[in-house]
């Protein structure tokens, strides 16, 4: 859920470059439809896993026009840096992910609880 909440971060700024190609209602679509895949499949970590990660590439596709918009409203120079901020963004990202993986997928022995 941490990652979609990054993600609508990132969204909601491009927006404000790019409003008429992505609108805060198809975000909104996003996130409830998210939200109702989660809820009709709770019963299972696996089920809600997979709702996230297809609301996540909805986000993606979403992130991908915006981009692509934004070439519309910048200098070719500025969007040339636009692009270098978006790769390391991208960057800390999966090191962020990388972090998380190592402090919450650890393996332990059966009778302890581990995150």
């Amino acid at each position: 859920m941490k990652k979609l909440l990054i993600i609508l971060s990132i969204l909601l700024f491009s927006i404000c470059i790019a409003e008429e190609y992505t609108t805060q209602e198809e975000i909104k679509k996003i996130a409830d439809e998210t939200q109702e895949c989660i809820d009709k499949n709770y019963q299972t970590d696996y089920a809600m896993m997979q709702c996230t990660i297809k609301g996540t590439n909805k986000y993606k596709e979403e992130i991908e026009r915006t981009i692509k918009a934004t070439k519309n409203f910048l200098s070719e120079d500025q969007y040339k840096q636009y692009l270098k901020t978006q790769k390391q963004w991208e960057s800390f990202m999966n090191e962020y992910d990388k972090l998380l993986k190592q402090t919450y997928e650890k393996k332990c022995p059966p009778h302890l609880a581990c995150l």
